[in-house]
């Protein structure tokens, strides 16, 4: 290519990159056909370049933005929002310009295709903070989608659906696909647990996208949530009839028990709590169902974070429904009975942790509905130890029936854990596999192959060394040696 088609592109104020900013569309197609002419060395190349850069900065710019939000949000004093999907939003509206751009102006070039996978590659996979990173917002993104909304927007089906088709673009570049699929169940643990789901269509749609992205293996956990819950009614049926045949069993609520499989489903927070009153007499009726049923094959094991519950509040201006967790509904039902508790009352007599009855007594004082009044050491918006809550005979709503949410229990941290401990067992398995394969091997193509082999994350070198030199501690694999003992930077397969 001559000089003047080089200078043509990298000018900077009517070149290329300024006629991405001003979406000269008519200008950009014209010079691509002119460099797709013959005799052009370079052909597309340079602009392909170009397109790259505009599409990277276009990202760091949105990246940028949100990072500008959260810092002057800190300076308020307030904390980063998690449920503000702006920036994924705006990725996705980027996506969409340039993914148009690549097919009306370029003619689907595999080399513009390229730079484009290349850009969204880095700024997907580039955080825009410490505390939440972009896999947590798209799983938050997909979340509110699910829900039925895009936030303030309500959606229907079809437009939820082409949200999930963005969502999808943006989880192929994603380096950490398990990391998104733990907290993808998580939240979609939540969903259908607290029947918060819009569409189950939409939910199976979205896990045939993934599977068709990423193989069955990645989904089976995620499908197997699906048809558990899809099993619930039936349960739930079963226990009314056995309720009925013994008369009630005294229990005045209606019951319903939602039986997961445990390998499906995610962990918990682990929360100790004592479930008596009514929910004991429910617990100890379901479990003589349960065992009546299954002859004491099966195991209960009973998990009250993600349970609900709708308690009727009487107060002197009128009637409510309340929504709360069990947790909340434990809670609320001790200070209708005692009129009055502190927060240590509170934690002895659920018998859990003073931090979980915190946040139950926080919410039902201090959010939206104020159905507690607090008195004590704890201020405004805080809870302490010995604060004072009882009935506030003064609540008032224009609605009959809401829900009071509550401070997530759940800890993003331990995930983390967990889904990094699970990436040693998924690298000492392509090891393994491997070696098995090849019998002996050189350092540095292992350690290429193991990498390659692994699509769900791209793992650090320094951690794949670690885990030959765990194989190594217990014999699976050795290093070999020349005649002078000396390593030959190959490893041989034992087992």
């Amino acid at each position: 290519m001559s000089t003047p088609h080089l200078e043509l592109v990298q000018r900077p104020q009517s070149g290329m990159y300024h006629m991405l900013t001003e979406n000269c569309r008519e200008d950009l197609r014209r010079m691509y056909l002119l460099f797709m002419r013959e005799g052009v060395v370079l052909k597309e190349q340079p602009m392909a370049t170009v397109f790259e850069r505009f599409v990277r900065d276009m990202g760091t710019a949105i990246l940028d933005a949100r990072r500008s939000e959260v810092q002057r949000l800190e300076a308020e004093g307030k904390k980063e929002p998690s449920s503000d999907t702006r920036m994924i939003v705006s990725l996705l509206e980027l996506y969409a310009d340039c993914e148009e751009k690549v097919k009306s102006l370029f003619g689907r070039n595999i080399a513009f295709q390229k730079a484009m996978k290349n850009a969204f590659q880095v700024v997907v996979n580039t955080n825009a903070t410490k505390k939440y990173t972009n896999v947590e917002l798209l799983v938050a993104y997909c979340d509110t989608v699910l829900k039925g909304k895009e936030n303030s927007e309500k959606l229907d089906e079809q437009r939820m659906e082409e949200r999930l088709d963005g969502a999808l673009n943006l989880f192929r570049f994603i380096v950490n696909k398990d990391l998104f699929a733990e907290l993808y169940r998580g939240s979609l643990a939540k969903r259908l647990l607290t029947n918060k789901s819009t569409s189950m269509e939409m939910e199976k749609a979205m896990i045939t996208k993934m599977k068709q992205a990423q193989g069955t293996t990645y989904t089976r956990n995620i499908e197997g949530m699906v048809r558990d819950h899809q099993m619930i009614a039936d349960g739930v049926k079963e226990f009314d009839a056995y309720l009925q045949k013994a008369g009630g069993l005294g229990i005045r609520a209606k019951p319903v028990v939602q039986v997961l499989t445990r390998g499906y489903w995610p962990s918990q927070t682990r929360v100790n709590v004592d479930l008596h009153g009514c929910f004991g007499d429910i617990i100890s009726a379901y479990e003589e169902f349960f065992e009546d049923k299954h002859g004491g094959n099966k195991i209960l094991q009973w998990i009250p974070v993600l349970g609900n519950a709708e308690v009727t509040g009487v107060f002197p201006k009128g009637k409510f429904t309340i929504v709360v967790t069990t947790l909340q509904a434990m809670a609320l039902v001790k200070v209708g009975e005692e009129g009055a508790l502190t927060t240590t009352q509170v934690c002895d007599l659920l018998r859990t942790d003073m931090e979980v009855a915190k946040r139950i007594m926080h919410s039902l004082s201090c959010g939206k509905y104020k159905v507690l009044t607090k008195s004590g050491p704890g201020g405004k918006n805080k809870v302490h130890e010995q604060d004072q809550f009882s009935p506030n005979f003064a609540f008032s709503t224009k609605v009959k029936r809401f829900q009071i949410p509550m401070a997530s229990l759940d800890n993003v941290d331990q995930v983390k854990q967990r889904v990094k401990e699970d990436r040693g067992v998924a690298i000492d398995a392509a090891l393994v596999r491997t070696m098995k394969a090849r019998n002996i091997l050189k350092h540095q193509d292992l350690i290429a192959e193991v990498i390659a082999q692994l699509n769900q994350f791209k793992p650090e070198v320094s951690q794949v060394k670690k885990c030959i030199e765990g194989l190594i501690g217990r014999e699976y694999l050795a290093r070999c040696e020349d005649s002078t003992g000396s390593w030959t930077k190959e490893y041989k397969y034992l087992a």
